[in-house]
């Protein structure tokens, strides 16, 4: 049997189709503000709601799937800049108790 899949190129599967106007505006509010998650699966940036989930066929997208998407090099910039921020709450708690045990 022939595994077909692994012929595709990767990133070719995806929930939606790419839109360069969306790829755009993403960049910019990138480059304006940091993403903050508001939970595993969606981030907000400058007001916008942002998927977050389902790596790498939706993410990216505007709101809930299926949406437009931007470019993989942006998907893969947002995800750089979630990166030790995905879940501020806890670093936070992390932070604390590692101070507690240094102090």
């Amino acid at each position: 049997m022939i595994d077909w899949y692994r012929l595709l190129p990767t990133y070719s599967t995806q929930n939606s189709p790419t839109c360069e106007k969306w790829d755009r505006l993403l960049n910019d509010l990138l480059d304006m503000e940091d993403p903050v998650m508001i939970n595993g699966n969606r981030c907000t940036i400058c007001g916008f709601e942002v998927w977050t989930g389902n790596w790498p066929y939706a993410y990216g997208s505007l709101g809930w799937p299926p949406a437009p998407l931007p470019r993989v090099a942006t998907r893969k910039r947002l995800r750089k800049a979630l990166g030790e921020r995905k879940y501020p709450e806890v670093e936070a708690f992390v932070r604390d108790v590692m101070g507690e045990r240094q102090g």
